[in-house]
């Protein structure tokens, strides 16, 4: 690469590179007396950035369920480059746990981690060890990739300190469904559901308004199964460590709110009404919203045309974050292990996965549940529009228990999913041992056996020693 060529690279890159989300992002926690912050770490320089030469081979790790979300990009990577030899070793869960877990950080195993949140105990943690390659000179310097072409709050998700150490593969936005007249007779607009304080203001109201009611339809169907602190810690992107900074970031303030309201309905029990839809609860009154709102567009626009032939107008929300944004939950993501050996090949199966034709799936799919094997929506927003266009299409064959559904997928609700999805300002994996810690530190004053303050500290605690294992 001439000297030209890399200052050209550099400038580019320092374009590219977004501030750091995933990893660091306060959600309304930066304590009251912040100071200006002073990076503990210095910036990146790619001017001698060299992507890594070819190898004939390519090693990946994956678990029999995640096995079947790369079956495209297995054969799409086997008919691009015929002579690498490409070792694909699916394992029983246990296996490829272990296998990761110990042979990375020795650096063996995989040239590419495909994983899910479970798959490392805490991926920011790993991250900040040098574990994983950093993906930002590899973007930069291939012209078959443009980081404009992807969703810059879902792909912040695996930034630390200025370093994209993974890359988000698909995602779930933390969204709601309730109709319009629901929130029209509890007096909610839907204006009050943009902002964190709005939206956890409404949910408190329609309380005081409808003391039996939950919350969620699903509470009414599982009753104390239903985990509303799970809930509202997913919806609300919760963050209690801010690993950029390397500091515990829980704001007071906002986090106590979120507890309250939790509050209100934690380890309710289930009300005298055991059938019905999600959606039939919600038009008879039963309950605001239903959380089950992720994973397929299939899913999404089957419970908005359910809403409708109930004789009520669906709508969709995205839950706001502390900093009145929206955090995603990433589902799948892909990293490549600094210490791999064929690391080009890695990053070449990498563009396969995220490329327009992956992302969006068989087009010829017979009905909208074939279209695409990935469960989530697409970090690539053209990708996800011709999705959206697909369960369009091809809806209107649903055929729950033989009985014939012709599906109405409006253009509306396409153009309100889109819009939700615009709206991502950054995204997650949230470590599962915090919100054990959460867990276990604040249920005592959920069930009203102990005040605030007690609980907040005693987590606050257990944050600071986890902080720094």
């Amino acid at each position: 690469m001439t000297q030209a060529a890399k200052r050209a690279l550099t400038a580019l890159l320092a374009a590219l590179i977004l501030t750091p989300a995933a990893g660091c992002a306060n959600s309304g926690s930066v304590p009251e007396e912040e100071t200006e912050f002073v990076p503990s770490w210095e910036s990146p320089d790619y001017s001698d950035f060299e992507m890594p030469g070819e190898t004939d081979s390519l090693v990946i790790y994956t678990q029999g369920f995640e096995s079947m979300f790369l079956t495209e990009a297995v054969g799409v990577f086997k008919k691009t480059f015929p002579d690498a030899a490409l070792e694909y070793k699916i394992m029983e869960q246990d296996e490829y746990l272990a296998k990761i877990r110990a042979e990375i950080p020795a650096g063996t195993g995989p040239d590419l981690m495909f994983a899910m949140l479970k798959d490392l105990p805490d991926v920011y943690k790993s991250m900040s060890t040098g574990l994983f390659e950093d993906l930002n000179p590899y973007f930069g310097a291939d012209p078959d990739t443009d980081l404009s072409d992807f969703s810059e709050g879902v792909m912040n998700g695996g930034v630390m300190r200025e370093r994209r150490y993974f890359v988000p593969v698909m995602y779930n936005l933390n969204m709601l469904l309730t109709t319009r007249e629901n929130l029209a007779d509890n007096g909610i607009g839907e204006e009050d559901l943009a902002a964190y304080d709005g939206f956890l203001d409404a949910c408190a109201g329609y309380k005081e308004k409808n003391p039996d009611n939950h919350l969620f339809a699903e509470g009414v169907l599982l009753g104390t199964d239903f985990n509303y602190l799970r809930e509202l810690y997913d919806l609300t992107g919760v963050r209690m460590i801010d690993y950029d900074r390397e500091r515990v970031s829980l704001g007071e303030e906002s986090f106590r709110k979120l507890m309250d309201v939790t509050k209100l309905w934690y380890k309710k029990g289930r009300p005298d009404i055991n059938e019905g839809s999600a959606e039939k609860l919600m038009t008879d009154r039963h309950s605001l919203f239903s959380t089950q709102m992720n994973s397929s567009e299939p899913g999404i626009f089957l419970s908005m045309h359910v809403v409708r032939e109930l004789g009520e107008t669906p709508l969709l929300l995205a839950v706001p974050n502390a900093d009145n944004g929206v955090t995603a939950e990433i589902l799948y993501y892909a990293a490549i292990p600094g210490a791999a050996a064929n690391r080009r090949n890695a990053w070449e199966f990498l563009k396969i996965l995220l490329s327009d034709a992956v992302q969006t799936g068989n087009e010829q799919a017979a009905d909208a549940w074939g279209v695409n094997k990935f469960l989530g929506l697409s970090p690539r927003p053209g990708s996800e529009r011709k999705r959206c266009d697909l369960a369009q299409k091809l809806l209107p064959l649903y055929n729950p228990r033989n009985d014939p559904v012709l599906v109405n997928v409006t253009d509306g609700d396409k153009e309100m999913l889109l819009g939700l999805t615009a709206r991502v300002t950054d995204s997650a994996l949230l470590p599962p041992v915090l919100f054990s810690y959460l867990k276990d530190n604040m249920e005592p004053y959920l069930r009203k056996k102990a005040d605030f303050e007690e609980c907040f500290g005693k987590l606050m605690n257990e944050l600071e020693l986890y902080k720094d294992e």
